[in-house]
């Protein structure tokens, strides 16, 4: 099995290759450049392995909770991947891999926590059990002061950001029942690859258009994680578009002018799909796409027609 992983749901940001029971990973501490990092450690680990886009089996993504930003930005790679070589997506809980990442000597019983901003903390309980890892509790965003263990003898180790959030309330509250504890823990795509595989080979690969599937259920506020998928526009050659546009939770049907119109790239080139999109190369900057063109209906549609348009507007 082949399968590319990244996860970027927090300040840090890995990218990870499973070749066969085989893991090969990229990591850093680099907040605020997740999104200049990811698909070139994706490319060199590709290369460092020797192996073709066309050959991975499947895409993994730590689908969070987390940074907003973070957690959009590793779906969007994910999905926009997986549609361009239609391979299947394999969303994995971040706070399931920060927990399989803890101490292999420390208790058994684990909760893993990260910093979600604001005074609160997103927390997800676990324990190790016949070599996998299983859920004891669904994944909650609480105040420090409101988090508590599922019911339980034993001692627990804890992990992640959270528990130095609040000036470590959540470590100062829990302090008896901990047997370990780990506040700089943070997630890796290598952890989250192995945990994927695994899901791989039970079935629990999902259709990279598949919206809202694998994304943690409502909880007692909306969602702290929101996606949003990116775009896939094939024109053919008569000038027409594909019937709709996967992105997050919607599915939108593509305006007539979107298709005819100039296309207008920016200095980047087209992100990802000039690199890993399957129905062929962008057309070159100021190309005209066969068909009529009608006017489009509002000021911010009319933008990208515009020469002096900033590339960061489009």
């Amino acid at each position: 099995m082949k399968l590319l992983a990244f996860e970027t749901a927090t300040e840090a940001c890995s990218v990870a290759l499973y070749l066969d029971g085989q893991v090969i990973e990229r990591f850093g501490v680099a907040p605020r450049r997740h999104a200049e990092l990811a698909l070139p450690w994706a490319q060199e680990l590709l290369q460092e392995a020797g192996i073709a886009r066309a050959q991975l089996d499947a895409i993994a993504v730590g689908r969070g909770p987390g940074a907003f930003t973070g957690v959009r930005l590793a779906i969007a790679l994910a999905q926009g991947i997986a549609l361009a070589l239609e391979r299947p997506l394999v969303p994995v809980s971040t706070l399931q891999v920060l927990a399989a990442g803890a101490a292999a000597d420390g208790p058994d019983r684990i909760l893993a926590a990260i910093d979600a901003r604001m005074g609160e903390v997103y927390v997800g309980a676990y324990e190790r059990n016949g070599g996998r890892l299983v859920a004891l509790d669904r994944e909650q965003v609480l105040a420090p002061a409101e988090v508590m263990l599922p019911a339980g003898e034993g001692r627990w180790q804890g992990v992640g950001t959270g528990f130095a959030a609040a000036d470590g309330l959540l470590a100062r509250r829990l302090a008896d029942a901990m047997g370990g504890l780990d506040a700089a823990a943070l997630p890796r795509a290598s952890v989250l690859a192995q945990l994927a595989a695994v899901a791989y080979a039970a079935g629990e690969a999902v259709a990279a258009g598949a919206g809202r599937a694998g994304l943690p259920a409502r909880q007692r506020r909306p969602d702290p994680v929101r996606t949003a998928g990116p775009a896939r526009l094939q024109v053919t050659s008569a000038g027409a578009a594909a019937p709709a546009v996967a992105h997050g939770l919607l599915r939108l049907p593509i305006p007539g002018w979107v298709a005819a119109g100039p296309l207008r790239r920016g200095p980047r080139g087209g992100g990802i799909w000039q690199n890993w999109r399957s129905v062929g190369p962008l057309p070159p900057d100021d190309a005209q796409v066969p068909g009529p063109a009608p006017r489009p209906a509002s000021f911010v549609a009319f933008l990208p027609r515009l020469p002096w348009c900033p590339p960061w507007l489009t």
